[in-house]
């Protein structure tokens, strides 16, 4: 075969997934420095400082789709979580004002804000970096009615809420007790939290990992090395789930999932008691699935959503909440 002329090759810009990768890590970067971000409050916070640097370096996730998303109103979004009963005050509230407290890079709070199309979306998060790509995105989808803002959720003032959305956010303040403190602040009266947390006994895997990290003194600048010797080691220090998830895969994916700087993996009789010390009651839990639900009511109780927690303790399994545990509360 000839080689092809010189002459005759395409250029750099013609090569597929060049233009993607172009406006990926160079122009899409470069734009989002250059966007305004709000600031509500100072973060002093010594914690706060860590996580903070720690998403401005690796924003995390840098996603493309915000997937399907049903309208609904927030009585009808708790229902359809968690088969639980709405309080009798957001039955017909037409246009909630929503909190999404660590909304990270946005979607999450895209999605609330397309789900609960009448409602006034806020959505904080301490990372600038992962603000301007919140921003930067909304303003590409049309989407207008979230407001960004950069914020300690520890420091946040700014009145009270009907929804306060806390996902994956308060395990890694250096006091998550202070953070179910500071949600319930936030809620307006009747309000709903949704809040989602690591439970120690789904976590057992990642703290096995984690504790193989503490050991060899390795940082995030190891992430390739560390996947490779997991990949080698799995079924040797027993967690052959974590090459099946999809974050391992990825720099800022496994930072994440493996090498944060601030991660608690509490257990759920502990959980449970500092959403209670927190003037918190539960409403509804949102079941990872068929089985682990028909376990739960097997133990004893049939309430619609399964809001025991210290029930859901007795049965849980490192399967039960492998994701998180996703639970619905009010006030008490």
């Amino acid at each position: 075969m000839r080689p092809t002329p010189i002459g005759s090759r395409r250029a750099p810009g013609d090569r597929p997934g060049f233009r993607t990768s172009l406006d990926a890590h160079v122009r899409a970067p470069r734009a989002e420095a250059a966007l305004p971000v709000p600031r509500w409050t100072p973060i002093t916070d010594p914690t706060s400082l860590r996580v903070e640097e720690m998403y401005t370096s690796a924003p995390y996730p840098r996603w493309h789709h915000l997937g399907p998303t049903a309208s609904d109103t927030v009585a009808g979004y708790l229902r359809a979580r968690t088969g639980a009963p709405a309080p009798a005050s957001l039955e017909d509230l037409d246009a909630p004002r929503v909190l999404v407290a660590g909304c990270g890079t946005g979607r999450h709070a895209l999605q609330v804000a397309r789900r609960l199309e009448r409602a006034r979306v806020e959505a904080i998060d301490l990372s600038r970096a992962s603000l301007a790509f919140a921003i930067r995105r909304a303003r590409e989808l049309g989407e207008a009615r979230v407001t960004f803002a950069q914020a300690d959720l520890l420091a946040l003032d700014r009145g009270t809420y009907d929804l306060v959305e806390c996902v994956g956010v308060l395990h890694h303040l250096e006091d998550p007790a202070a953070g179910w403190r500071a949600v319930r602040r936030l809620l307006a009266p009747g309000g709903l939290l949704r809040a989602a947390v690591y439970t120690a006994k789904a976590r057992t895997g990642i703290a096995r990992a984690r504790d193989e990290i503490a050991r060899r003194g390795l940082t995030a600048r190891d992430i390739p090395r560390f996947r490779a010797l997991l990949v080698e080691h799995a079924q040797e220090w027993s967690v052959p789930e974590i090459p099946r998830m999809i974050d391992f895969y990825t720099r800022p994916g496994c930072r994440d999932l493996l090498f944060h700087v601030s991660e608690h993996r509490h257990p759920l009789r502990q959980i449970s008691a500092d959403v209670a010390a927190a003037g918190l009651r539960v409403i509804g839990v949102e079941s990872p699935d068929d089985a682990s639900l028909a376990r739960y009511r097997a133990a004893g109780d049939a309430t619609p959503g399964a809001p025991d927690l210290l029930r859901w303790a007795e049965i849980e399994t490192p399967e039960t909440f492998r994701r998180m545990l996703t639970l619905w509360a009010t006030a008490r």
